[in-house]
Formats: C-alpha cells, structure tokens, sequence
C-alpha cells in the first residue's frame, strides 16, 4: 500500500510541479465545501452527490491509469472519462448516489477523527461497518439523517483541516489527545449550528418539492 500511495504521489509530482501549492489549495477547497456540506447538505443534496461521485471516478481513473502505466494523456483522458460518468450516475440513479456519498462521508470523517485517537486496525472496519450502515439507512430516512451526517461530517472536517493545518499551535500547546478533544469539541459545536440552520431552512422546501415529509 505505501509502495502504491508513492508511486501515485510521484506521478501527481509529475503533472502539477508545485505540490506544496496544490495541496495548499486542495485543502482550502476541502474546508469551503465541508462548510457547504454543513450547512447546506440537504438542500444541496444532489448537487454534493454528483460531485463526490465525480472525485470518485476521477480518483479510481487516476489509481488504474497509474497502475497501468500509460501515458500521462490516457490517464488524463481515463480521469475525465470515468469522473464524468460516475457523477452523471450519481445525478441520474439517486439513491445509488446517496448510499456512496454517505458512506463516503462517514468513513472518511470518522475514520479522520478516531484514528488519532485509537490506533488499533480495527478502527478502519469499524468505520467501514458503520458508514454502510448509515449509508443504508439514510436511503430509507433521508432528510433526517442527511441533514445530521452531513452537518457532523462537514464540522468534523473542517475542524480537523484548520487545526492540522493552519492552526497548528493548537496541536503544539496541548497533548495529542486534548487536541483531538479540541477538534471534537469545535466540530460538534459547528456540526450543531449546521443542523439548526438546515432543519429551520429545508422543511419548506422538503414540503414544495415533495408535497410530503421524509
């Protein structure tokens, strides 16, 4: 698996010369839309689903054009083909969407959070049983439930990005794991604001689009 995650890393060198600048920006993106998942995660429903499968098949592409070793244009070309088709999956069969964003999120969220505090292996399954679960839950309770993990999710990595890596002296100041409490602490009060606001600003809307509750 390292030998795997550096080969991806140098080819990625390759193509974009500055990663330092890139992961830069690849990590303020990643705050502005966990933000957007927070508070808008709902209302904004498919427009997030179309976009996480669109990374998803622009990573996979990414991952067999390495793999497979072809030429930088046909990796390219893979990247834009298969990104194009997972998000147009995840715009046209819905509820296939929902159950891949969900499980997306929650994995990589809570994985983010636990791993820092728990280093045992069994912390990858678990987080992988229980983003399957939602993901099949929110499928059959959406709104409720989507307005939840979404807010969770986007405070968790959020709070995660600033403090790894702008606010780095709060980690600097503190132990490992008051740090990690510090993290918590600011994504659950986030996360709380994210579900107020998304309760108070999608019901009506629910209730235009559908004429029903979820």
């Amino acid at each position: 698996m390292e030998g795997l995650n550096q080969k991806l890393l140098d080819y990625a060198s390759n193509i974009v010369p500055s990663m330092g600048t890139a992961t830069t920006i690849a990590i303020i993106v990643s705050i502005v839309l966990a933000v957007i998942y927070c508070f808008f995660g709902y209302k904004l429903l498919r427009v997030h689903i179309s976009f996480v499968m669109f990374v998803i098949g622009a990573t996979i592409g990414f991952v067999i054009g390495v793999l497979l070793g072809l030429d930088q244009t046909f990796v390219l070309a893979l990247v834009a083909v298969l990104a194009i088709l997972f998000a147009l999956v995840g715009f046209f069969l819905y509820k296939v969407g929902l159950f891949v964003m969900i499980m997306v999120l929650v994995a990589s969220s809570s994985y983010g959070f636990l791993s820092g505090v728990f280093k045992a292996n069994y912390v990858l399954i678990g987080c992988i049983a229980v983003s399957v679960l939602f993901a099949i839950l929110s499928c059959i309770v959406t709104r409720p439930l989507v307005i939840i993990l979404t807010a969770l999710a986007g405070g968790l990595i959020v709070s995660n990005n600033l403090i790894d890596h702008f606010l780095v002296q709060v980690a600097m100041l503190n132990t490992p794991r008051t740090t990690e409490y510090i993290v918590l602490g600011f994504a659950l009060l986030l996360a709380i604001f994210g579900m107020i606001f998304q309760f108070r600003t999608t019901e009506n809307y629910e209730y235009k689009r559908t004429r029903r509750r979820d």
